[in-house]
């Protein structure tokens, strides 16, 4: 959990030639001057020691990051830079697993190790991979976390402000950034192209439930 106070905005924003004033200011406000302004982490970064103490913030994590994505794995966890090691996130899913809360397995190809679910996010794969004709659009910014394009082969992604992509059957098919010109990923019809045009044009496209981003990707056990 990151936050930006205003207090970090206007350090970023004084010039470096009055920034000695800021910390006079700063200790005012009851901060600790340029150094000390801008994010603060609920958590500590991976490479900070931890204690016995932090049990319950890496329950509140382990969960958190489930509800995000329905299915987590050491791939998907390795994208969150403020969470846990999979390492000591494992312990907890694998209680979890054992008290039925939730279900572990092979659930999304092709990623490999322990995998981990929720039971409605189980449900919802299985009648995914029952309706193989789906059609299933959906629209995310670039920079939104259920955006999982490139997760499969570790592509960058592109930091162009405002950029916005468009998801068929977990797919990205098209991406458009600002009033510029459309960028088809993949080829399709004339119609399909008509209809990521008109989602990649509404602003207001609603943002998707996690699972939903998987869409035909997920395989299941028989």
């Amino acid at each position: 959990m990151t936050a930006d106070s205003f207090t970090g905005l206007r350090a970023v924003l004084t010039p470096q030639s009055r920034r000695r004033g800021f910390a006079g200011r700063s200790r005012l406000r009851g901060t600790t001057g340029f150094d000390g302004a801008g994010r603060w982490a609920l958590l500590p970064p991976r490479a900070a020691p931890r204690t016995a103490t932090d049990a319950e913030a890496l329950e509140h994590v382990a969960k958190t990051l489930l509800r995000r994505y329905g299915v987590i794995c050491r791939r998907l966890a390795q994208r969150e830079l403020l969470a846990p090691s999979w390492r000591e996130l494992l312990p907890f899913y694998r209680t979890a697993e054992a008290r039925g809360e939730i279900r572990g397995g092979r659930f999304i190809e092709p990623f490999g190790g322990e995998q981990f679910a929720l039971v409605e996010a189980v449900e919802e794969l299985r009648r995914l991979r029952r309706v193989p004709d789906a059609n299933h659009w959906v629209v995310v910014a670039s920079a939104d976390p259920a955006n999982l394009a490139g997760l499969m082969d570790d592509t960058p992604r592109a930091p162009v402000p405002n950029r916005r992509l468009a998801f068929r059957n977990g797919a990205a098919v098209a991406a458009r950034a600002g009033g510029a010109a459309i960028e088809w990923l993949v080829e399709l019809s004339a119609a399909d192209q008509r209809h990521a045009t008109q989602l990649l044009a509404n602003d207001a496209a609603t943002r998707p439930q996690p699972v939903s981003a998987w869409s035909r990707r997920g395989q299941l056990p028989h």
